[in-house]
C-alpha cells in the first residue's frame, strides 16, 4: 500500500467510517497486514487453490494496523443463462443506453467500480499457470493480449509486465501487495463448488479516501477449473475463451463495473455473462472503450 498516504488515510478512513452507514453487502473484519491468514490455500501440496465466494456479501470492508480502511470487492463472472446474483459494482455510469435504440447508445454500457476509483501507477502481476492444463506461455501472453486491450486504450499504462510464478497464490483476508491470477476452485462458504461461477476478481482499495485519494491497491484473479476448461475458444464449444474472460477479468482489474444486463449490452466485454466457445470478450466494444476512457482522462 501506497505510504505516502497512509497516515492521512488513517484518520480519513476513521471518520468516514463513523459518518457513513454500510451497506447490507458490506461487513468489517478486522484483520492484521503483517500476518495474513491465507483462507484461500490450497487443499494439500498438488492440489489446485479453493477460493471460497460468498454471493451475498461482494464488499467487505478490512481495517488496518495504521487505521485505514480497506475495501475488498468481489467481481463475480457467471455463465450464461445460469441463475445467479444480481451485479454490485457500484457507481459509474451503468448500462443501457438511451435514444431509441440507436447505435450510439452502447456507448452507455459500462460502470465503475467507484468513480474516479482507479490506479495510480503501472502494476506488474504474478501468473500462476498450475492446472490450467496449458503451456505456461500460451497462458502469460494471453493474459498479456487481455491487459493490452484495456492499455491500448489511454495514455495510462494500468498493467505493467506479467511474469509466471507457480508458487502465486490468492490472499483473501487482507492486500499482500500483489497482483496474483491463478486456476482454481471456486465454491460457496459450505465448500461447494458454484458451477455457474466461471471467473473470479477481487479487487482491493482504500474505502472512505476523497476522490483525489482514491486508488486501487490490489487485484487477484481466479478461473474455475472445476467448472470449466479454459482455453481457445476459436470453434469449440466446449471451451470457456481464456482470451475473453481474461480481458474481462482485467476490466474489473483496471477499476471496471459490469454492464446492465440489458440486451443492447451483450456485446460489450463487460457483459456480466458469457457462454462456451464465445470469443467476442477479446477485444472492447464501444462501452467498454467509453468507460475505460473516462476512467482514465
Amino acid at each position: 500500500m501506497n505510504n505516502k498516504i497512509s497516515i492521512l488515510l488513517a484518520s480519513i478512513s476513521i471518520f468516514a467510517m463513523m459518518a457513513a452507514p454500510l451497506s447490507t453487502t458490506s461487513t468489517i473484519q478486522f484483520a492484521m497486514a503483517e500476518k495474513p491468514d491465507n483462507v484461500g490455500t490450497p487443499d494439500n501440496a498438488g492440489k489446485p487453490q479453493t477460493i471460497p465466494v460468498n454471493e451475498k456479501i461482494t464488499k467487505q470492508l478490512f481495517a488496518q494496523p495504521d487505521g485505514t480502511i480497506l475495501e475488498r470487492t468481489t467481481h463475480i463472472f457467471y455463465l450464461e443463462g445460469t441463475d445467479h446474483k444480481e451485479n454490485h459494482a457500484k457507481g459509474g455510469s451503468k448500462g443501457g443506453g438511451s435514444g431509441g435504440g440507436s447505435p450510439d447508445a452502447t456507448e452507455q454500457c459500462y460502470s465503475f467500480l467507484e468513480n474516479g476509483m482507479r490506479w495510480k501507477g503501472t502494476e506488474s502481476y504474478l501468473v500462476n499457470p498450475l492446472f490450467s492444463d496449458l503451456d505456461d506461455t500460451v497462458v502469460l501472453t494471453t493474459i498479456e493480449a487481455g491487459a493490452e486491450a484495456w492499455d491500448e486504450q489511454v495514455s495510462f499504462e494500468i498493467f505493467g509486465g506479467g511474469s509466471i510464478d507457480d508458487n502465486a497464490e490468492v490472499i483473501l483476508t487482507n492486500i499482500d501487495n500483489q497482483n496474483v491470477v491463478v486456476f482454481g476452485k471456486v465454491t460457496d462458504e459450505d465448500g461447494y463448488v458454484l458451477d455457474n461461477v466461471i471467473a473470479v476478481t477481487y479487487t482491493w482499495a482504500n474505502w472512505g479516501a476523497p476522490k483525489p485519494w482514491k486508488q486501487i491497491l490490489e487485484w487477484d484473479m481466479v478461473f474455475n477449473i472445476k467448472s470449466f476448461s479454459f482455453g481457445d475458444a476459436t470453434g469449440s464449444t466446449s471451451l470457456m475463451d481464456l482470451g475473453g474472460i481474461g480481458t474481462h477479468e482485467l476490466g474489473h482489474a483496471a477499476g471496471m463495473g459490469h454492464t446492465s444486463t440489458n440486451s443492447l449490452c451483450q456485446d460489450q466485454t463487460m457483459y456480466p455473462t458469457a457462454s462456451y466457445g464465445e470469443t467476442k470478450k477479446r477485444t472492447l466494444e464501444l462501452g467498454d472503450i467509453t468507460g475505460i476512457k473516462k476512467l482514465y482522462p
